[in-house]
């Protein structure tokens, strides 16, 4: 009767623990979701990575592989096979957030395997603890806020992976195996690591040959066939290794031979603190069972030797594939804790203790404070006129425009990145980027802050103006620092004009900068939400720096109410190409704060230097009346 008992006692926590899992799980999907879909229609995709695997998945829909965003057919760029099957899915719901949704379904649902992972070594309860770290852990968000990736999908395969490994479930433990590799390819440098631990613990020979042998045969077949039939060098991924040699062969033997030289390059502050992030939300439990960890030694070495400092950032999704082996040691650590821990009052104190340093390393180093202090902004006013822009395409137009609109316009197959053609180069690549088709529109925001910071050369305006003088692009619409334009438009919208002599304008007004440029007068309009403002400078001597300004909308009430920068000329004609003894006019079109819609305010507006961000000159103060 006892016996009955706790078999029953047994199964009602068993269930109790599963629904807490489930509830977990669920939360943790609303959640991240609900900030997707803001993200998508507040524009705040800053990156380029959802748009372009949604431009690969709507191109295999119609039998296309390659994609004009990163030149090549995109299994040139990465292996990503798991594309044919979220493909299928997609077909019937064709959208971007298609994508974030499955990506969010699948890093919640890792929750799952992961718990009976954790039962299998702790129990339920500890199962239930291990699950909420997970959902809490930092890397996991991050991962999620940032675009889309098919590597989201590796902590519930892998999860997977290891339970049936642990189960001794030989055939899905086979399946699981192959669709990790169908994520990425460097996965298959995972599982050939696996298939030694696997053997040091002792398992057969079928449990460890097979990863061995197509591990090894499926990394081949990617980096010696698979990407230079398809990537004719465009995108050169060997480059971020050119401190280790110029081919695979020559940085594996350098590594092999100047052991010093690698350790001194991966031991630096900003590395370890990388690797001390990853574990600290851990309580660095997993270090009590380490050999564990030894799968994933290939791809941290792939982070650790890389010069893109891109790669050991917890902002980004690179510390994906490390998560499932992170956790698993994770499991194995509080089971070895445990077995110098006893006393059940010790082990709440314990689950205490890992939970309050699990919510405190969320809280400091995660996203979820910036989640909640942001909240949603997709009823902005500017957005409808990102929108009104986005209308007037059409869906087989050829677009080039910057990140933020580009998973707005990705179901088409012309679609060209602005952002490349500013830093004038493909992605990874020292080949010049080019678009050798007809472009029909242009959106772009020439202050988009990731194309000026990541981007930005001092001769790009060249290129820009070679973009819309070969293309045709006519300004037709502009609103703040977002410029429409379409090809060879008959009625255009200003943006700045060179004159050979004196201007006219409305208000007479002198102001020097840095004796190279001085503003002699501006016209100012207020035309109900906008501003037309006008500014016409007079070129004294010219100059290398690059000029910028920055708008501040000021309440009567002294408040800034909103503070924006913005490029002379749209960076197409930046000061360091004026020209001596010529007049500029520089037309800026803003969007009024809609705080200030019905009130008068100044508009103060100062100086800075692209080169080093530093404040020129003093302050400028407009007043703009209440309705004019």
């Amino acid at each position: 009767m006892k016996k009955e008992v706790d078999v029953l006692i047994s199964g009602s926590s068993e269930r109790l623990c599963i629904f807490f899992v489930c509830i977990m799980a669920a939360l943790y999907f609303f959640l991240f979701f609900a900030v997707a879909i803001d993200r998508y229609y507040s524009f705040t995709y800053f990156d380029w990575d959802l748009a372009v695997y949604d431009q690969i998945i709507w191109n295999l829909i119609s039998g296309r592989g390659h994609s004009s965003l990163l030149g090549v057919n995109f299994l040139g760029h990465h292996a990503h096979f798991l594309a044919f099957p979220v493909a299928f899915i997609y077909k019937f719901f064709p959208h971007p957030l298609t994508l974030m949704f499955l990506q969010t379904l699948a890093l919640a649902g890792a929750a799952f395997p992961l718990y009976y992972l954790g039962r299998r070594f702790l129990g339920c309860w500890w199962a239930v603890l291990v699950c909420l770290c997970y959902l809490l852990y930092h890397g996991v968000a991050y991962a999620n806020l940032y675009e889309f990736h098919f590597t989201c999908f590796v902590p519930v395969i892998l999860f997977s992976f290891l339970y049936f490994f642990v189960m001794h479930r030989y055939l899905p433990f086979l399946v699981t195996s192959c669709l990790a590799l169908f994520c990425q390819e460097n996965i298959s440098l995972i599982l050939v690591a696996f298939s030694f631990y696997a053997a040091i613990l002792g398992r057969s020979l079928k449990w460890w040959l097979p990863l061995l042998l197509v591990g090894v045969a499926y990394f081949i077949f990617c980096v010696r066939i698979l990407f230079p039939a398809l990537n004719p060098d465009v995108i050169q991924f060997i480059s971020i290794y050119s401190a280790w040699g110029r081919d695979y062969g020559e940085i594996l033997k350098n590594l092999f031979t100047h052991p010093l030289d690698v350790y001194s390059y991966i031991v630096t502050p900003k590395k370890l603190s990388w690797l001390m992030f990853l574990l600290s939300p851990l309580s660095y439990i997993p270090f009590l069972s380490p050999f564990a960890l030894f799968p994933v030694f290939p791809v941290f070495l792939q982070r650790l030797l890389s010069q893109r400092p891109q790669e050991t950032m917890l902002q980004l999704h690179y510390s994906l594939e490390f998560i499932p082996f992170l956790f698993f040691c994770f499991i194995l650590g509080l089971k070895n804790l445990f077995t110098w821990c006893y006393h059940p009052g010790r082990r709440f104190l314990l689950a205490g203790g890992v939970l309050f340093i699990t919510l405190g390393s969320s809280l400091i180093m995660g996203p979820f404070v910036d989640i909640c202090y942001s909240g949603f902004s997709i009823f902005n006013r500017r957005l409808n006129i990102k929108e009104k822009f986005l209308d007037q395409i059409p869906q087989d137009a050829a677009v080039v425009a910057t990140f933020e609109f580009l998973p707005h316009l990705s179901k088409r197959e012309k679609l060209y990145s602005f952002h490349s053609f500013f830093s004038g180069r493909y992605i990874l690549s020292n080949k010049t980027y080019s678009i050798t088709d007809k472009v029909d529109y242009g959106l772009i925001n020439f202050d988009d802050p990731f194309m000026i910071g990541s981007f930005y050369t001092a001769d790009a305006y060249k290129r820009v103006q070679c973009l819309l003088e070969e293309k045709q692009l006519r300004s037709v619409d502009v609103i703040n620092n977002d410029v429409f334009f379409k090809r060879e438009a008959l009625r255009i919208k200003p943006l700045f004009e060179e004159l050979s002599v004196p201007p006219h304008f409305k208000t007479p007004f002198l102001y020097k900068l840095e004796e190279v440029i001085e503003l002699q007068g501006y016209d100012l309009a207020r035309n109900g939400d906008f501003i037309d403002l006008s500014l016409y400078w007079a070129v004294l001597l010219e100059t290398s720096d690059d000029l910028n300004m920055v708008f501040d909308f000021v309440n009567e009430a002294g408040v800034i109410v909103r503070r924006q920068q913005s490029p002379m000329c749209y960076r197409i004609f930046p000061t360091q190409a004026w020209h001596k003894d010529k007049w500029v006019v520089d037309h800026k079109y803003l969007l009024v704060p809609v705080s200030l819609r019905q009130k008068g305010f100044s508009l103060n507006i100062r100086f800075y230097k692209m080169s080093d961000r530093s404040m020129v000159g003093g302050p400028i103060t407009l007043k703009v009346l209440e309705g004019g």
